[in-house]
């Protein structure tokens, strides 16, 4: 379900794409292809992009701001699945035969996007083994990420998941700026608690005393800092 959203008329995001892990393959006239069926669209921050049990109709592409993913479990606790770059291309989930979305996404800024009808994607995977299997490849070095970092945060304690949770954060989001790393997305420490399964007063905690260390620096439009990456990016490696 969309809410309030806008079209936006833009030149066609060549450079989004070629940073892209699934569409970067592409050729300048299949761009020219998928451009001739792709739409724009501009979401305002908290602004629904679909939900959970909508119909699969469209994939999409962040060409600005960020995007946060949602998945509500059993027991109808919402969880946060991931936070999504420029560039980055979604869903994976349900190619070829699921109906429905099986999670919620949501402008977490302001974002820009470009979607591809699903039955015209779908169809051009069909067509297009060197991209279908370039797909697979990025599913497959997901998946793996993915196990990794469920294994590593399950054996860690609260305060080593903080941390690890930043340095996930540096390695998927993160933009180098004279030696530091600053993740300019904006992380609260309700969103660090539900991410890392802890509360939020042990972030808290855990940000008070890196600051204090002055290995991290919170911005006022909640931006983080990692003055000393090293010491994050260690936990995860």
């Amino acid at each position: 379900m969309e809410v309030f959203c806008m079209t936006v008329k833009k030149e066609f995001p060549t450079e989004a794409i070629q940073h892209s892990d699934v569409l970067s393959i592409l050729t300048a006239k299949e761009r020219k292809d998928i451009e001739a069926h792709a739409y724009f669209r501009h979401y305002k921050k908290g602004q629904l992009l679909f939900m959970e049990g909508d119909p699969r109709e469209r994939f999409y592409m962040v060409v600005k701001g960020y995007v946060r993913l949602e998945k509500t479990n059993t027991s109808g606790t919402t969880r946060f699945d991931a936070f999504l770059k420029p560039s980055s291309f979604f869903p994976y989930e349900g190619l070829f035969y699921d109906e429905d979305y099986s999670y919620s996404a949501e402008a977490f800024t302001d974002v820009d996007l470009l979607y591809i009808p699903t039955y015209y994607f779908e169809g051009l995977l069909k067509r297009n083994k060197k991209l279908l299997m370039n797909l697979v490849r990025c599913l497959t070095n997901k998946i793996v990420m993915l196990e990794h970092r469920l294994l590593s945060m399950t054996n860690s304690s609260a305060s080593k998941r903080i941390i690890q949770l930043l340095g996930y954060l540096a390695e998927d989001l993160g933009e180098e700026r004279d030696g530091a790393i600053v993740i300019p997305c904006p992380i609260t420490t309700v969103e660090a608690a539900k991410l890392t399964g802890t509360s939020r007063e042990t972030v808290s905690h855990v940000f008070s005393s890196l600051k204090k260390e002055e290995k991290l620096v919170i911005q006022k439009n909640k931006n983080l800092i990692l003055k000393d990456p090293t010491h994050f990016l260690s936990t995860i490696a």
